[in-house]
């Protein structure tokens, strides 16, 4: 299952002339093509930053909706026959002042995107892909792959949220609820499958998923039977305000799961906890109120980048919540990628060797 976004917020992108612009001419002795960078606001505290990059190739190789491999000539891309015949989750479509725009190569799409960024920046939009991982300098990161771009209409009712929809591996270990006493957060260190490159195609990669039940209502009996609904689909449990894990000691489970994803300041809540030791003790002698120390605008924390479990896709394998993984724990650690370390001998051959261009990591 591959990990998928939808982020719906209005979109920006950045100037030409900024450190990173908007787009960008991708030109070497072999490879002709573009670059695109846009970003998704949900909220001023909250946004996503998505890209994408498509080349100029002899052959489009794709796939019919049938899931066998086709192939298309280049100067065949605007064929209608030919566009009908390539799978719709092959294609990128954009839909634009109430016209629909498909593609069946990334190159035109941000072709289209480029020269019509006037008319969609600042609107509210749809934008759909896929999460890939870049492998960078040690540390491994998000790539958010746009592949659509569907506007809201002004008269539709849509959310402002960046949505976020992976299988999530994990294990008894993972549940860590040193946070929960205090917070009321759980937060779950587990796995997403991955495909990194030709030699490590299927591996399990570290993510951390957070049960944030901090605005719950616990003199609500609603609210509890939720809680407990939802950490029963990870097979764990609530009782007496603690979490009761479940989980097998020699197995890892998966759970298809959707996330809110947030990468921005959390806004936090104005109290006497903001206050000085002085302003408190205006308080308690009556002489001043809470009120009298509010600031103007919002109050916002540290920059976070959090994966909040919001719900689970109850379908097909999950139906019935998390199953058990059937590979063994040894089988699972064997295949939990590891970033390789750069020896000396690797990284003086690196410095040598001419700067290539590879099309995943075009913005590394």
């Amino acid at each position: 299952m591959n990990s998928r976004f939808s982020f719906v917020g209005i979109v920006d992108a950045n100037s030409l002339e900024s450190k990173v612009p908007f787009y960008r001419d991708i030109v070497t002795e072999n490879v002709t093509g573009l670059g695109l960078n846009l970003v998704v606001i949900a909220a001023t505290n909250n946004r996503a930053f998505v890209e994408t990059a498509g080349f100029v190739n002899p052959i489009i190789k794709t796939y019919n909706p049938d899931g066998k491999e086709l192939n298309i000539s280049w100067d065949l891309r605007f064929d209608e026959t030919e566009v009908e015949k390539v799978a719709n989750y092959k294609k990128n479509v954009i839909t634009l002042n109430g016209d629909r725009h498909e593609f069946i190569s990334e190159y035109d799409f941000i072709k289209f995107v480029i020269a019509h960024i006037d008319e969609i920046k600042g609107k509210k939009f749809t934008v759909t892909g896929q999460i890939k991982k870049n492998v960078y300098k040690g540390k491994i990161s998000d790539k958010f792959v746009v592949q659509n771009l569907f506007e809201v209409k002004e008269d539709e009712e849509k959310k402002n949220q960046l949505r976020v929809m992976t299988e999530f591996f994990y294990n008894s270990e993972g549940v860590d609820t040193a946070d929960w006493k205090k917070e009321k957060k759980l937060r779950i260190d587990g796995y997403t499958k991955e495909y990194i490159d030709a030699d490590h195609k299927a591996v399990y990669v570290n993510r951390q998923i957070v049960f944030d039940c901090s605005k719950v209502d616990w003199d609500n009996e609603l609210h509890i039977k939720k809680v407990k609904f939802k950490l029963a689909q990870l097979k764990l449990d609530y009782e007496d305000g603690n979490i009761i894990n479940n989980l097998k000691k020699s197995k890892y489970y998966a759970m298809s799961v959707v996330l809110n994803y947030m990468n921005g300041s959390p806004e936090i809540e104005f109290s006497e906890d903001e206050l000085t030791e002085n302003q408190k003790l205006a308080i308690s002698l009556g002489m001043k109120t809470l009120d009298d120390f509010r600031p103007k605008g919002n109050i916002y924390g540290d920059r976070v980048v959090e994966f909040k479990l919001v719900d689970f896709n109850l379908r097909d394998d999950y139906a019935n919540g998390a199953r058990e993984v059937e590979d063994t724990a040894a089988e699972f650690k064997n295949a939990i990628y590891t970033i390789p370390t750069e020896s000396l001998d690797d990284f003086e051959s690196a410095l040598n060797k001419p700067t290539e261009i590879d099309e995943d990591d075009i913005f590394g």
